[in-house]
C-alpha cells in the first residue's frame, strides 16, 4: 500500500518538476533516493520506518522510470517513439526475470533487497553518461547546450547535418511555453481532452488493478512459485512483442480495445476452475 501510494506521489512530483529541472537531474536524484531507501530497509525494525522507506521506494522508482521513459522517447524522431517505448517496457520484464532468478538463490528477504539494490548503486554513475533531453534544453532556451547535443547525436549516427543556435532558436515561439498549471487547465476546460483523459485514466486503473492483482497472487497458484513467476513474466514479454508488431498494423486504439477485451475475458474465465475444478477430481 505504501509503495503504490509513493508511486502515485511520484507521478505528481515527476509531472511538476521534470519540466522545471530537467529529465537528467530527476533521474539521478530519484536513483539516489531509491538506492538509499532500498539499502536501508534490511536494518529497519520499526513499522513506521519500513512504511516510509516503502513509500520512498515507490516514489523514487516511479520518478526514475517515467523520467527515463520520457528522456529516451524525446531523443528519437516521432516515427520511432513507439518502438523505443515498447523497448523500455520490455526491460521491465527483463528485470522481473533477473529478480526471479536472484530470489531463487537468495531466499532471505534481507539478502534479496541488498542484491537487487546493487544495480541501482551502479546506476548512480549515470549522471556522467546520460545526456539531457535536447527538447527540454530547447524549450528552456539553452540553445548552446542543445546545439552541442544535437551535433554530437548527428555525428554518432553518421548524419551529415550541422545545427546552429539560429536554426534552433527560430523554431521556438513564445506561445509554446506552457506552464504546468496552464496545461492542467487546458485539459479541464477542453471537453474533448477532459473526456479522453477520463477514459485513459480509467483504462490505466483497470489495467493496473488486473496486472497487480494477478502478479501478487501468483504465489497462490499450484506448483513452484518461481516457475509461476517466470511463466507470468514470459506471457507479459510475449504480450509486449505482439503489441509492438500489431501497433503498426492496426493502430493503438484498436490494439488497446482488443487487449482489454481479451484480458477481461481471460479474467472472467478464471472463475471456471474455482467453480468446477474440485468436481473434476
Amino acid at each position: 500500500m505504501a509503495h503504490h501510494l509513493g508511486s502515485f506521489s511520484g507521478m505528481i512530483i515527476m509531472s511538476c518538476f521534470a519540466d522545471i529541472f530537467g529529465r537528467k537531474l530527476m533521474i539521478c536524484l530519484a536513483n539516489t533516493f531509491l538506492f538509499g531507501a532500498n539499502i536501508t530497509q534490511p536494518w529497519a525494525h520499526n513499522f513506521f520506518l519500513i512504511t516510509f522507506l516503502r513509500y520512498l521506494n515507490g516514489l523514487s522508482g516511479t520518478v526514475a522510470y517515467v523520467s527515463g521513459f520520457i528522456l529516451v522517447t524525446e531523443m528519437v524522431q516521432p516515427s520511432k517513439r513507439m518502438t523505443v517505448g515498447f523497448s523500455v517496457s520490455m526491460t521491465y520484464m527483463v528485470g522481473e526475470y533477473i529478480l526471479d532468478l536472484i530470489a531463487y538463490f537468495a531466499r532471505d528477504w534481507h539478502e534479496l533487497i541488498l542484491y537487487t539494490s546493487a544495480p541501482i548503486g551502479i546506476n548512480l554513475l549515470s549522471w556522467f553518461f546520460i545526456p539531457e533531453s535536447p527538447r527540454w534544453l530547447i524549450v528552456k532556451k539553452k540553445f548552446s547546450k542543445a546545439v552541442d547535443m544535437l551535433n554530437k547525436m548527428a555525428d554518432v549516427n553518421g548524419a551529415k547535418v550541422q545545427f546552429d543556435i539560429n536554426s534552433i532558436a527560430c523554431c521556438i515561439e513564445e506561445r509554446h511555453q506552457i506552464s504546468f498549471l496552464k496545461s492542467i487547465k487546458s485539459v479541464i476546460t477542453s471537453k474533448q481532452m477532459f473526456i479522453r483523459t477520463l477514459i485513459l485514466s480509467f483504462n490505466w486503473f483497470a489495467v493496473t488493478l488486473m496486472y497487480y492483482g494477478i502478479s501478487m497472487n501468483v504465489g497462490k497458484l499450484g506448483g513452484d512459485v518461481y516457475v509461476n513467476i517466470a511463466i507470468s513474466t514470459s506471457v507479459g514479454m510475449l504480450g509486449e512483442i505482439i503489441a509492438l508488431l500489431a501497433s503498426y498494423k492496426i493502430g493503438r486504439k484498436r490494439l488497446c480495445i482488443s487487449y482489454m477485451i481479451i484480458g477481461g475475458i481471460g479474467c472472467l474465465l478464471t472463475i471456471l476452475p474455482s467453480l468446477y475444478g474440485q468436481k473434476c477430481k
